[in-house]
């Protein structure tokens, strides 16, 4: 029941005091940390909360008990947005498809409810007691399936230009710029290289059309992408030679059949670890 940034940053601290009485160094990568809104006094604080956070839960039961069931949409709209501009995953959970929980189809308001979220360009959306308890969990999260992929179809999911990040840096505009190149070739696919996963959240902020695949030697970066809106992660051990990451991304790609002979990528290096400046990007043929 956060309230206050500073109760994150408690729990964070926490961490670090139990990491050490397990006898992990601090090179090891704790968990992350979502922060679930659900509370007024959150609200008061929402963008410090959010920062000091690694994920974002918006969660409307427990909302609308503290607030009029008025306004609990305009405030899951505007819980999404700001943890956009923060470039923070943000999940919407609570009653998604709550009738399901009984039946095989979901009511009108049900879809409605879902799509727009997807609208809002939350990353994920949440099952609770359709898929613990109810008698069709199956059909409700292959409903939930079909209704998220007809609305990013629809020309209504492309909201891209009234987002706004909170910090405009050298590297996000670089982001904004392989969002612009992928966009205009229009790109099959764009492929990232990845350490701490930031290159990735921040291009997934523009919500390309083509899908992110991200290659990663970080076993904890690439568990936590898998969060993330339009993220495909890629995990390949032990490899710290960029381009050999790069032709094994594509190479599994080609493999799933997710790329073929003549595909247009745009490619991104980002940071490389020969070089903080180093930042590769550009538009390739698929061979």
């Amino acid at each position: 029941f956060v309230g206050t940034a500073e109760e994150v940053g408690e729990v964070r601290d926490k961490m670090v005091v139990l990491q050490k009485e397990l006898g992990q160094t601090a090179s090891e990568t704790l968990p992350k940390l979502c922060s679930k809104i659900e509370r007024k006094q959150a609200l008061k604080q929402l963008r410090s909360i959010i920062e000091a956070s690694d994920a974002v839960m918006v969660a409307r039961g427990d909302l609308g008990i503290e607030m009029p069931e008025s306004e609990v949409i305009l405030l899951q709209k505007h819980i999404i947005s700001e943890s956009l501009k923060a470039m923070r995953p943000v999940i919407v959970a609570t009653q998604m498809m709550q009738s399901m929980v009984m039946n095989p189809r979901p009511t009108r308001a049900e879809v409605s409810d879902v799509s727009n979220a997807v609208i809002d360009h939350t990353d994920a959306v949440m099952l609770s007691e359709e898929s613990a308890n109810g008698k069709y969990p199956v059909e409700t999260i292959a409903t939930m399936r079909e209704i998220i992929e007809k609305t990013e179809e629809s020309p209504y999911n492309d909201l891209y230009q009234a987002l706004d990040l909170n910090t405009s840096t050298e590297y996000a505009v670089m982001m904004r710029s392989v969002y612009e190149l992928s966009q205009s070739f229009k790109a099959k696919a764009i492929l990232v290289l990845s350490m701490s996963g930031f290159t990735a959240r921040l291009l997934s902020h523009f919500r390309p059309d083509a899908t992110i695949y991200v290659a990663t030697n970080q076993v904890a970066t690439w568990k936590e992408l898998s969060l993330v809106w339009g993220v495909q992660p890629y995990f390949f051990q032990n490899d710290q030679n960029l381009d050999s990451m790069i032709e094994r991304l594509i190479g599994r790609l080609k493999d799933e059949k997710k790329l073929q002979a003549d595909d247009q990528v745009t490619v991104f290096y980002g940071r490389t670890p020969e070089s903080d400046s180093m930042r590769l990007v550009g538009m390739r043929t698929i061979r």
